[in-house]
């Protein structure tokens, strides 16, 4: 609906909204802010990709889950105010974000694939207890990531999960880790 427009800056959605559609913002190159509303109940993957002057959003709680590539490459991006009832963050979907610590809920229970790859300003994670699915890379290439603790939901680390992290010097796994 509005890919590619650049000069969009500030953008008010209205409790009427209820879809917001696939690259329905991608590429809004100046937005800066973003809210939500809780009428919003479906959200389309890359909705609000590549918009590299957005620094801060909140989501409502009409959805249940973060889509595909929602915010990747949003490289201004610090702050994102997660609902308490999201329970799954999608592939790529927070990819090179300028987030310095995870948005997670304690009822998040799937991270996917790439979901948090090149976050270079991350420096520890604490990935919660409920969280019983993790994807492969979804830490790749985080250079700044020092500390990581794996909470009791998990019992596989996927392979390539922390690739590229060179500076990765602390992991806590929970006891339930068996490979």
């Amino acid at each position: 609906a509005f890919w590619g427009c650049s000069s969009l800056s500030s953008l008010v959605i209205p409790d009427s909204v209820t879809c917001i559609g696939d690259r329905a913002f991608f590429d809004c190159s100046s937005l800066r802010n973003l809210v939500i509303p809780n009428s919003v109940t479906s959200i389309g993957s890359y909705a609000f990709e590549k918009c590299t002057k957005l620094t801060s959003a909140t989501l409502g709680t009409g959805i249940s889950s973060i889509p595909d590539y929602m915010f990747s490459s949003c490289s201004a991006l610090t702050s994102v105010v997660l609902p308490e009832n999201i329970t799954g963050i999608g592939k790529y979907a927070f990819q090179s974000t300028a987030f310095t610590e995870l948005p997670l809920t304690a009822s998040i229970t799937e991270i996917k694939d790439y979901a948090f790859k090149s976050c270079t300003k991350l420096t520890s994670v604490a990935i919660p207890d409920r969280v019983t699915k993790l994807g492969t890379y979804v830490f790749q290439s985080c250079t700044g990531l020092e500390s990581v603790k794996i909470g009791g939901g998990v019992t596989s680390v996927p392979n390539y999960m922390f690739h590229g992290c060179t500076n990765l010097v602390n992991v806590e796994l929970s006891e339930k880790v068996t490979s």
